[in-house]
């Protein structure tokens, strides 16, 4: 059985070919587990899947007066919307040994199109009899659509159909409400004030519910953890605030902590100080500490106790931030020059160090709150080959390490320079030369 062609104004409202067309349909996957999420049951993934992938399971929490039990539904999501095929038999496989596998006693089917007339009947049959105790359910396209038209669902339509989010929003109440005005016979400037006036009121009425829309007012899957967040900072209660940030993505992390920052700039500094301190994340911590850099000026004295926890690439970054490559480069360059290692003593004749170009820094983090950096430079020496009076420049490699204690205080130590085999040329070429 072929799938019939799904109306123009469906297709215009919400459209699955917007999630793509992949083998095992994940983005579909997604969106399914997130419905059933919203609308109060228990999704959760469990082992792999026949296709390599992980199956998908709900929970379904049965209650009544008489019996209270827990039902497990094995889902089973198919995305033929691109290819405009129906949902057949060999598409689901031998249904009950695979609830069996699970130990799941419902079996659920959700599809972007339709479902063949034969599917439908080895589903209705096996609920009839009651396989091995075995319930089964269905949604095809035309109830995923009307599922994501509820408001529950609103954020989840957002997210992974935006497009069809935007139609559907076009046929919201307030602009029916206003086309109804202007066709009879309301000015289009009155129709705008009217319609900042509700949405003014109406955002104030969201606000007062939902304070976090305050900080984040788009769609948000986690806008429990986010009032969570805004209820713990208002507060005071900085470790509440922290593991309710630890729970949101990135976007919404910085959303709240700049909405913060407006807010009460210096219980926001002490947040981002916890944060930076005692945060489960790597990432909370690693952007804690970069946000003390951006929004607090925080220098290299304040930054050094907060990163003692990070991982080496972290402190890469936040080298970067502060600027600090230049400073060591400064430091090895002055260092050099007047320290005059005992090495080039080995020379025949020398008139000292010319320059020095630092050509690598490497920096690592040392327990004790000290930065470390490995550097590898060049050093031009002026050097009389036969010990006479003519003096050319030859070019010597270098290395050192600088412990950093502070922006004051960068120690240079280990400094050596390599004059065993006299490298260098005249011109300061890198190659021996030629005796």
């Amino acid at each position: 059985m072929t799938n019939p062609s799904t109306s123009d104004s469906e297709s215009k409202l919400v459209e699955f070919k917007e999630l793509k067309d992949t083998a095992r349909g994940e983005e579909l996957e997604a969106l399914t587990e997130h419905i059933l999420k919203a609308l109060g049951y228990e999704p959760f993934r469990s082992g792999r899947g026949a296709d390599g992938g992980k199956d998908l399971l709900c929970v379904q929490k049965i209650k009544s007066e008489l019996v209270q039990y827990n039902r497990i539904w094995l889902v089973q999501c198919k995305h033929f919307a691109h290819g405009r095929r129906a949902v057949n038999e060999a598409d689901i496989g031998a249904i009950v040994d695979k609830c069996r596998k699970h130990g799941a006693d419902g079996f659920f089917v959700v599809s972007t199109t339709v479902l063949t007339n034969e599917l439908v009947k080895v589903l209705e049959a096996i609920s009839a009899e009651r396989r091995d105790g075995i319930v089964t359910g269905y949604w095809d396209e035309h109830r995923l659509r009307e599922i994501l038209l509820r408001p529950a669902v609103e954020d989840v339509l957002r997210r992974f159909l935006p497009e069809s989010f935007r139609r559907v929003q076009a046929l919201q109440p307030v602009e029916i409400l206003l086309e109804k005005l202007g066709a009879q016979g309301v000015d289009g400037l009155a129709l705008a004030e009217i319609g900042r006036l509700i949405a003014r009121s109406l955002d104030a009425g969201r606000v007062k519910k939902n304070p976090s829309l305050k900080y984040y007012p788009a769609a948000s899957l986690d806008r429990d953890s986010l009032e969570v967040a805004v209820a713990a900072f208002s507060s005071g209660d900085l470790e509440g605030s922290a593991e309710a940030l630890a729970k949101v993505p990135y976007e919404e992390w910085s959303a709240l902590v700049s909405g913060f920052e407006a807010e009460n700039r210096a219980s926001a500094e002490d947040l981002l100080e916890y944060l930076a301190t005692e945060g489960a994340e790597e990432d909370q911590r690693f952007a804690a500490v970069r946000r003390l850099v951006s929004d607090y000026e925080y220098g290299l004295d304040e930054i050094l106790p907060l990163i003692e926890q990070l991982q080496p690439d972290s402190v890469a970054v936040l080298v970067d931030d502060l600027g600090l490559e230049r400073l060591v480069r400064e430091r090895v360059e002055a260092g050099v020059a007047n320290e005059n290692p005992h090495s080039l003593d080995d020379l025949p004749a020398h008139q000292g160090i010319v320059g020095v170009d630092v050509d690598t820094v490497e920096f690592s983090h040392d327990p004790g709150n000290t930065l470390t950096a490995r550097v590898e430079f060049t050093v031009e020496v002026s050097v009389s080959a036969d010990g006479g009076e003519d003096y050319e420049s030859y070019c010597f490699p270098g290395q050192g390490t600088v412990y950093v204690y502070g922006i004051n205080q960068m120690d240079l130590e280990d400094v050596s320079v390599d004059v065993t085999e006299f490298f260098g040329t005249p011109d300061g070429d890198l190659e021996p030369p030629d005796h």
